[in-house]
């Protein structure tokens, strides 16, 4: 069975630098919440502050009404897992090793064959097979990173945090590594938080979104309601087209200034993408329809 996440009126400090100000949600077990929002605005110190790392000046995070500040860093580690958004330092281990160390706060003596096993099947979900014994300090950025997602999984905790998880990944990686985020979430019944850019994942793989912009929450809500022109021009001051795509919002950047909008296309020509469900659209790489109707409601606020 799986828990309530709690962030409530979280605020938080570096010094005389405000970076969050009364920040609440609130994560339901099987759910994916994407945190996006500008650099700088406060998505990993929230994070941190629900790890326990940072203590909010105001507010508190709890799992299950327990303040996550009140448990000892063990007990902590078997609810929460994190994948950082990257790592100053790797020491030289296997990739095997590496994952289980997410196993640590399991363990009383040594590896069971269970943690065995626990580590093999979180290394196979990620398709690290063929390298589960190489010397990770030799694997790309992009594998290691999913090296990462997999040591978090083999924790087996019930709130997994991922600051950043696809950053150094190619596209088909980006969405392998959050289709298995995904389904671990929905399968477990995890509490999922993921602190993303791209919002176009984030609409991909995430129930909900929070936009998070001047370190409070900006809009919350379905990313068909998050993801708008006018929300992503406040927020992010990028001018864009979001047209429909399968029911989800996809965002196509415009020009920056006018002096380069000539070379952009009409905004309001946009053609929608193709049913890729529809076989003949599959087979026929000449295939267009006309454009759907674009998001154009606005979030909370």
């Amino acid at each position: 069975m799986g828990v309530e996440l709690s962030i409530d009126r979280v605020s938080f400090s570096y010094g005389e630098h405000r970076v969050l100000n009364n920040v609440s949600f609130t994560a339901q077990p099987g759910e994916v919440i994407g945190l996006v929002g500008p650099n700088g605005t406060g998505k990993s110190t929230l994070m941190k502050c629900v790890l326990g790392m940072l203590s909010p000046a105001d507010g508190g995070v709890s799992v299950e009404g327990i303040d996550v500040r009140s448990m000892k860093p063990n007990e902590r580690a078997k609810i929460i897992s994190y994948v950082p958004q990257t790592l100053a330092a790797m020491f030289p281990a296997t990739v095997f090793d590496t994952v289980m160390l997410g196993r640590r706060p399991h363990l009383y003596w040594k590896p069971t064959e269970n943690d065995e096993r626990i580590v093999a099947a979180a290394i196979a979900r990620l398709g690290l097979e063929d390298l589960a014994f190489r010397d990770v300090t030799t694997l790309s950025g992009g594998e290691r990173q999913r090296v990462l997602v997999a040591r978090a999984f083999a924790q087996e905790a019930q709130v997994m945090l991922l600051d950043e998880p696809t950053a150094s990944l190619d596209i088909r990686h980006q969405v392998g590594v959050l289709a298995d985020v995904a389904g671990e979430v929905r399968e477990r019944s995890l509490v999922g938080i993921v602190a993303i850019h791209d919002l176009n994942l984030a609409s991909r793989f995430c129930h909900r979104l929070v936009l998070i912009n001047q370190g409070r929450v900006f809009a919350e809500g379905n990313p068909r309601d998050v993801v708008t022109e006018e929300n992503v021009w406040a927020a992010y001051r990028a001018r864009v087209t979001v047209i429909a795509c399968h029911d989800l919002p996809v965002i196509v950047p415009l020009a920056p200034t006018a002096a380069t909008e000539a070379s952009f296309p009409d905004p309001e020509a946009t053609v929608g993408c193709p049913d890729w469900t529809d076989e003949a659209a599959r087979s026929d790489a000449t295939y267009s329809r006309p454009a759907r109707e674009r998001t154009t409601a606005g979030g909370d606020r």
